[in-house]
């Protein structure tokens, strides 16, 4: 395998990739450089404002290939299937290759790896400064997400490319290089081996999960507090664009509704038991599957 270290931006400035004619011109070379490269690795920090620090590594490949490991799971694809495994219970699941896992926020600076659609949606980019991050000048671009989120993203001024981002829960920074290969990485670095002892969980398939079945959880489980006529914190599921409002299709982790019943510091339902695992499969996995009204 042969590397390259990033090098200066200023040589693609000009070149073509995204409709979005809106974004900065530094932000578009930013998505050229990744989106030339044919491998990425980075070790990388996830601070969360609330309090703890995680760290994190990446690893990416052309044909949909990554893996992204954390403290507490572990996401692997070999560009067919993606296996998540939950390292605390040692369980994992298989399901047909999917690239929301690399547009979590926690990984999100660098998802345009695999597509500039990463971005899409995102606005009002400023320029908020440079500053110096762990010895490395950036200049920090303050946006804007579709659903109005917003996010500051670090773009290293030798390179061009993102050291990191955060928005209003986690500050996410690379460590050291965030080093780019000239070669598409052998299938067998992402065929996923399960543990020793680990247990196979099955989830629904995506495809086949309805919003009426989302409904029905949500109903029974976020009412009255979430009605058409309370919408505690915005959310309504009374009707399917109440529920959008906290929803980012495709992206279940970075969806306010999914990261409150089912992220790592569930909140809701407030008063009422957690909810079930069953649940939260059919509720991930239609999120993840496009949130559609059908």
């Amino acid at each position: 395998m042969k590397f390259f270290l990033l090098t200066s931006a200023m040589a693609v400035l000009g070149t073509a990739f995204l409709t979005q004619s809106d974004l900065p011109a530094v932000v578009k070379s930013h998505v050229t450089i990744l989106q030339d490269a044919k491998s990425l690795k980075a070790e990388f920090t996830v601070t969360k404002l609330s309090g703890g620090l995680e760290k994190g590594t990446l690893t990416y490949s052309k044909a949909g290939m990554y893996k992204i490991d954390m403290p507490s799971k572990l996401i692997e694809s070999d560009g067919k299937m993606v296996w998540t495994l939950n390292k605390q219970a040692n369980t994992y699941t298989e399901m047909p290759a999917s690239l929301a896992p690399t547009k979590d926020f926690h990984v999100w600076a660098w998802a345009a790896f695999f597509g500039a659609d990463a971005l899409k949606g995102t606005k009002d980019y400023s320029v908020k400064g440079n500053k110096t991050i762990k010895g490395n000048p950036v200049t920090e671009y303050a946006g804007k997400m579709a659903n109005d989120k917003p996010f500051s993203l670090f773009l290293d001024l030798k390179t061009g490319v993102a050291r990191g981002a955060s928005n209003s829960e986690v500050v996410v920074m690379a460590q050291g290089d965030i080093v780019l290969g000239k070669e598409v990485m052998d299938v067998k670095e992402f065929t996923f081996v399960p543990p020793a002892g680990a247990k196979k969980e099955e989830k629904p398939a995506a495809s086949s999960i309805t919003y009426s079945q989302v409904e029905t959880i949500l109903k029974a489980n976020c009412l009255p507090c979430h009605s058409a006529g309370n919408r505690k914190a915005g959310l309504s599921v009374d009707s399917y664009e109440g529920v959008m409002a906290k929803v980012v299709a495709g992206n279940a982790m970075n969806s306010g509704l999914f990261r409150t019943i089912g992220g790592p510091r569930a909140t809701m339902p407030q008063g009422k038991a957690p909810l079930a695992k069953s649940d939260l499969d059919i509720i991930e996995g239609w999120i993840n599957a496009g949130a559609k009204n059908q």
